[in-house]
C-alpha cells in the first residue's frame, strides 16, 4: 500500500476452512496490529475512532486510537509518510471454553510517497518567448518523470500537460497558470504523487502588443527627427533602440516611458 491511501480493506478471519466465520467473530475475536519498522511495538487490538472492535482497515491511518483524527489526504508529504513502515496484522480468537488462538501474522508494508520539486520556472512569460527547459526532483534527486509536469489554467481549470520538460509559452493562451509535477503509481515501484501537495507554483502568459509600428516626423523648425511608437494593445513600457545611429554608442534607449516620443539632432 502506499501512504495516505484512503481505502479501507476488510478483513475477514478464516475457521478451518469454513466458507463464513462465526457470528461472534468481532466479540469473541478480534483483529490486532502492530508496527515493526521503522520501530517495534506491541500487538494493540484494531478498532474504530470511537473504540470499538472492527475488520476494517485503512493504510492511511494504520493505527488507530480512541477520539484520533487520520491524517488528511491533503496533507503535507512529509505528514502523510509519518505512516509508512511495516506492520503485523493478526487475528485472535477466544472459543467458550476460553481457548485462545491466534492466526498467522501478515507482513503488510505501506511505501511513503515520494517528494516532488522542481526548478527553472520564471513568474511570467510572453507567449512569443523561447521555450524554457525544466528540472524535475524527485526525493532531491534530478530524474525524468511520467506523466511529468501540468499546467492547469487559474480561470478555467483546463489542464494541460507539458511535452516532457519543456514549456513553450507559445502553446498557452495568455493567463495565469499553475504548474506541477506529478508522478504516477508504478505498482510495485513508486506511489503516486504531485508537487503541489507541497508547494503550489504560479506562473503568467503575456500577450506582446500588437500591431506596434514607428511613425518617423522630420522637424523642419528645430531640424530634428521625430519618432513616435504606436500599438493597438496598450503598452505599459517603451524601449528604443536606434543601433549604431549615434556614433557615441552602438546601444540608445531613447526615450522611456511615459514619453513615447523621442527626437534626433541631424
Amino acid at each position: 500500500y502506499c501512504a495516505g491511501d484512503g481505502t479501507p480493506v476488510k478483513l475477514t478471519p478464516v475457521f478451518g476452512g469454513n466458507s463464513s466465520p462465526p457470528a461472534d467473530y468481532l466479540t469473541a475475536g478480534k483483529f490486532e496490529i502492530k508496527r515493526i519498522k521503522p520501530a517495534s511495538a506491541s500487538f494493540v487490538s484494531l478498532v474504530a475512532q470511537d473504540g470499538a472492535l472492527t475488520n476494517s482497515w485503512s493504510p492511511a491511518f494504520p493505527l488507530v486510537g480512541v477520539g484520533e483524527s487520520p491524517i488528511a489526504p491533503t496533507a503535507k508529504t512529509s505528514q502523510v509518510n509519518l505512516n509508512a513502515g511495516e506492520y503485523l496484522i493478526r487475528y485472535v480468537y477466544t472459543n467458550a471454553n476460553g481457548c485462545v488462538n491466534y492466526s498467522d501474522a501478515y507482513n503488510i508494508t505501506i511505501k511513503p510517497l515520494p517528494t516532488l520539486t522542481f526548478t527553472g520556472l520564471a513568474d511570467s512569460y510572453c507567449s512569443n518567448d523561447s521555450p524554457v527547459m525544466l528540472s524535475a526532483f524527485k526525493n532531491g534527486v534530478l530524474t525524468p518523470l511520467l506523466p511529468g509536469f501540468m499546467a492547469r489554467n487559474v480561470t478555467t481549470g483546463e489542464e494541460k500537460a507539458l511535452g516532457g520538460n519543456l514549456l513553450n509559452p507559445a502553446e498557452f493562451v495568455a493567463g495565469r497558470y499553475e504548474l506541477f509535477l506529478a508522478l504516477a503509481s508504478t505498482g510495485s515501484t513508486d506511489c503516486a504523487n504531485a508537487s503541489n501537495r507541497d508547494t503550489t507554483v504560479y506562473f503568467e502568459v503575456i500577450d506582446p502588443p500588437a500591431s506596434v509600428k514607428v511613425i518617423a516626423e522630420r522637424r523642419w523648425n528645430d531640424d530634428t527627427l521625430r519618432f513616435t511608437a504606436v500599438a493597438g494593445t496598450e503598452v505599459v513600457n517603451w524601449e528604443w533602440n536606434f543601433g549604431n545611429l549615434l556614433a557615441s554608442t552602438s546601444q540608445v534607449a531613447y526615450p522611456v516611458h511615459p514619453d513615447r516620443k523621442g527626437s534626433i539632432p541631424l
